[in-house]
Parts: C-alpha cells; sequence; structure tokens
C-alpha cells in the first residue's frame, strides 16, 4: 500500500548516494493503477505538486494521480523532473 511504499522510499533515499530526485513507483490494486511518490529537495517537490496534484509529505510528495501502466508514469515524470530539473 501507499504507506509501506512511503516507507520504502525513505528507506531507498537513506541507501543511495544523494540524487537530485527519486521516484518510486507502485502498483495500486485498490485503484487498479500504478500510483508515485517522489523524494527531492523542498523547491523540487513544491514545482512538481505545482504542476501534478500531490500531498507533499516532507521529504516526499505523494502524487495524487493514478497513472494506467508503469509506462504512463515513467514518460509523465521524465518530462516533469526534466522540465524541472
Amino acid at each position: 500500500g501507499a504507506d509501506d511504499a512511503l516507507y520504502a522510499l525513505t528507506h531507498i533515499e537513506s541507501l543511495f548516494p544523494p540524487h537530485r530526485a527519486v521516484v518510486l513507483l507502485w502498483q495500486d490494486d485498490e485503484e487498479d493503477g500504478v500510483r508515485a511518490a517522489i523524494t527531492a529537495p523542498r523547491p523540487v517537490l513544491e514545482a512538481l505538486q505545482a504542476r501534478e496534484p500531490g500531498e507533499l509529505q516532507n521529504p516526499h510528495l505523494a502524487l495524487g494521480t493514478t497513472f494506467s501502466s508503469f509506462k504512463e508514469a515513467e514518460d509523465r515524470l521524465t518530462s516533469l523532473l526534466g522540465e524541472i530539473l
């Protein structure tokens, strides 16, 4: 679920060297789609939130969008992060 995914995202971030952003995608069985959470510096998260609905939960942004596939999520987030970063 979303709570486990956000915990995993925080743990993943602690295991790897600093990055400009870390994105975690997961299958949401309840909503039959793909969800995403992103951890990054607060200005990046705020810029993302201005463009894509989501809940800012320091230090990450849980997107409100449910994507139909991993490919759709990857394409959309790659585009957004490319513009912001």
